[in-house]
């Protein structure tokens, strides 16, 4: 038995000129596909009494395991949950409760769409999606970094409206200083990681009129040539700080939506082409503020509906 990876990204683009349509972008980024990496993540839950034992623990499973081969890896995982110091339990409250903190539009509110219009970002052989495990926790964190105003109340919302959707329980685990998709993400070890920044930070994603990158990192078993189901084993987004509304939009072209449907990627769903579905690669007038009915289909395929994984590598 062995473990195979593959990292899977997708682009959010909006123009930021007043009555344009926001482009969306392509569905993969090829460069960030399959660069055979195997991640596999322990959770950690912030807390300053145990930041010295945690880096201790951490140090002494790099020596005793070292290199970067995929069974060292898993070796240093293990030997992290093995001594850990007792997790404590997050201090923040889950997202699958919280709500939108100002004004404006709340996440999953919508009822437009066709049940139909959903598309996955990886799939297995069988034509099933890529997909977390159901019956564990993400957790997530939020680098707090050039946050705009009222980004984590956001960031709720859009993962309560895909947990209510899908299934899936999100855990907010406070704060961190790790960095979307750079080398040194997920020290904290956060399953989900949400952040902000420029395109001097990220100058091949943050490009142009890029203003957010949402993917994930999965793993699988593979035994006798045969690969198992993919399962998500981390996921990413950052946004461009800072991010500019678009003038004269509709109620869809909001940050929230636009966190939402970054969200959707890394839970797992691609682009579609119906303008009515917040996985459209357009934000535009057109665009439902929250989820559609093809979001919520698509959410369940991924979500709960498919089981707990019978191997689970997270």
């Amino acid at each position: 038995m062995r473990f195979r990876s593959e990292v899977v990204a997708a682009l959010a683009f909006l123009t930021l000129a007043a009555g344009l349509a926001a482009p969306v972008g392509s569905d993969a980024d090829p460069a960030a596909t399959r660069i055979g990496r195997v991640t596999v993540r322990t959770t950690e839950v912030s807390d300053a009494t145990r930041a010295a034992a945690t880096t201790t623990v951490r140090e002494r499973c790099r020596r005793r395991h070292p290199g970067r081969t995929a069974a060292a890896r898993r070796a240093r995982a293990t030997c992290r949950r093995r001594h850990q110091p007792t997790a404590l339990p997050p201090a923040p409250t889950p997202t699958t409760t919280a709500t939108p903190a100002a004004s404006p539009p709340t996440a999953g509110s919508t009822s437009t769409g066709s049940a139909t219009d959903f598309a996955f970002m990886s799939t297995n052989a069988d034509g099933s999606p890529a997909r977390w495990n159901p019956c564990r926790p993400v957790t997530w964190r939020l680098d707090p970094l050039a946050a705009p105003p009222g980004a984590l109340q956001d960031v709720q919302a859009a993962l309560g409206a895909v947990g209510a959707a899908s299934g899936l329980t999100f855990l907010y685990a406070g704060g961190t200083a790790d960095r979307p998709f750079l080398s040194a993400a997920h020290t904290d070890g956060e399953d989900l990681l949400v952040g902000f920044g420029t395109a001097l930070d990220y100058p091949t994603r943050l490009t142009g009129a890029t203003i957010g990158v949402g993917g994930f990192s999965s793993a699988a078993t593979e035994v006798d040539g045969v690969v198992g189901p993919w399962e998500i084993v981390s996921g990413d987004i950052v946004l461009r700080s800072p991010v500019v509304p678009s003038a004269g939009g509709g109620p869809g072209e909001s940050f929230v939506n636009l966190v939402l449907h970054e969200v959707g990627h890394t839970v797992g769903l691609g682009h579609v082409g119906a303008t009515d579905e917040i996985m459209n690669p357009v934000l535009s007038p057109a665009t439902p503020d929250g989820l559609a009915a093809g979001d919520r289909a698509g959410l369940a395929a991924v979500g709960a509906a498919g089981g707990c994984f019978a191997s689970p590598v997270r």
